[in-house]
């Protein structure tokens, strides 16, 4: 894979409001509760990652390019597609039990992946204790929100190796006023 999928505003050009991309997602996962946050630059004057991309394209790696490419992409509606669950799952705000709960299942659906007959995600023994319920139970504070990172960057490699094998997806915007890239296959 030549290619990097991250959770995070790519292209900022809008002053106020939301980007396109992230109305137009809003409005097909609003209702599962899986809107997007809304960036501009009152918001994010110095985006640091619109930095790290521009950093990216001057290494060759172009928006939804052909070979070596990067991606916008943004985990709750990937989790909500590639799983197919009629909402999103709840692993980052709330009460302490409800994110661990949710972090817990999102761990049991990523752990599933393994079996996939689409793409198997094996994850190493040296992050398989992020997925781990007696470690996710024992956490708290800013492990709980490490660990709840540690899991939306294991999704991110997921959807980049989704994004490779060129599986159906929906492309939110462009790559002019910025985009974001949701799998349209359920993985299971």
């Amino acid at each position: 894979m030549l290619g990097i999928s991250i959770d995070a505003p790519l292209i900022i050009n809008n002053t106020t409001g939301q980007r396109p991309c992230e109305k137009l997602l809003s409005g097909d996962y609003g209702s599962r509760h899986a809107s997007c946050h809304t960036s501009n630059l009152t918001l994010y004057p110095d985006p640091s990652s619109v930095a790290f991309s521009e950093q990216l394209k001057e290494r060759g790696y172009q928006h939804l390019g052909k070979t070596k490419w990067q991606l916008e992409c943004y985990p709750h509606p990937a989790i909500i597609e590639c799983f197919g669950l009629p909402m999103r799952l709840k692993y980052k705000k709330g009460k302490v039990a409800d994110k661990k709960r949710g972090q817990i299942e999102l761990a049991g659906l990523l752990k599933g992946l393994a079996q996939s007959e689409v793409l198997k995600l094996i994850i190493p023994d040296a992050l398989s204790y992020f997925l781990d319920d007696d470690h996710i139970n024992s956490l708290s504070g800013r492990g709980l929100k490490d660990n709840e990172d540690a899991l939306d960057a294991l999704v991110c490699v997921y959807i980049a190796g989704l994004f490779e094998l060129k599986l159906a997806g929906t492309l939110y915007g462009d790559t002019d006023n910025g985009y974001i890239w949701v799998p349209q296959f359920y993985c299971i």
